[in-house]
């Protein structure tokens, strides 16, 4: 059922709900979010639908450079054309047969996940966590680590993490979406990997005994 904001004469028919959260995996895709060009739209629309009018208003307030409503539908279909935002319904103005399309973000957060457990299988990966064993060695008297155990412990933590993460934001209540979706990127990006680990800590005793099953 289609969600009615009636302000006057105005009267919003939304029929779209943003996920809670969406998992970027796509570089390109994160890397057109963090652009100074579609951020200050992704930006904006954190505080609801928007019309285009609307969007390109705000927009010019916030960005580095002013752009006319022609690119702003530009960008706009760009970011549809990877999933960040899409039709969220229409604006009705009493006395008009004309209808606007509002626009919403796909997810109340979007999650940059630049430590996903793929990362792990690569070269850098392999590179950081012998990083990780000489910093660890000294903690476990008279055993040393083995690599491809902490890899392995670290891709399921990459997972399990997300997961967890999900099941928090699934159940949260309206003053915790409201909050969050007012960060900034790197202020999400925090949030996200110690609401994550923090909740694996709290739910999996066997975490801790895991990852010290690493050290032989």
């Amino acid at each position: 059922m289609a969600q009615t904001e009636k302000v006057d004469n105005i009267k919003d028919l939304i029929d779209y709900k943003p996920e809670l959260m969406k998992v970027i995996r796509d570089e390109e895709v994160a890397k057109m979010i963090m652009d100074d060009l579609y951020f200050p739209i992704l930006k904006v629309l954190r505080n609801g639908p928007m019309t285009v009018k609307e969007i390109e208003e705000e927009y010019n307030k916030i960005a580095k450079t002013p752009k006319s409503d022609k690119t702003i539908y530009r960008y706009l279909k760009n970011l549809q054309d990877v999933d960040l935002i899409r039709p969220a319904g229409q604006r009705v103005i009493m006395g008009k047969t004309a209808t606007e399309t509002l626009f919403s973000r796909t997810a109340y957060a979007f999650y940059l996940r630049n430590d996903q457990a793929e990362f792990w299988k690569t070269e850098e990966g392999r590179k950081l966590a012998e990083a990780l064993v000489e910093a660890l060695n000294p903690l476990v008297e008279g055993k040393s680590m083995n690599i491809n155990k902490l890899l392995d412990f670290l891709e399921n933590l990459s997972i399990n993490r997300i997961d967890q993460l999900k099941e928090i934001l699934e159940n949260a209540n309206d003053s915790l979406l409201e909050g969050i979706s007012g960060y900034d990127w790197q202020r999400f990006t925090l949030f996200y990997n110690l609401g994550g680990l923090f909740a694996l800590l709290l739910s999996d005793e066997n975490l801790v005994s895991d990852l010290k099953d690493c050290f032989e």
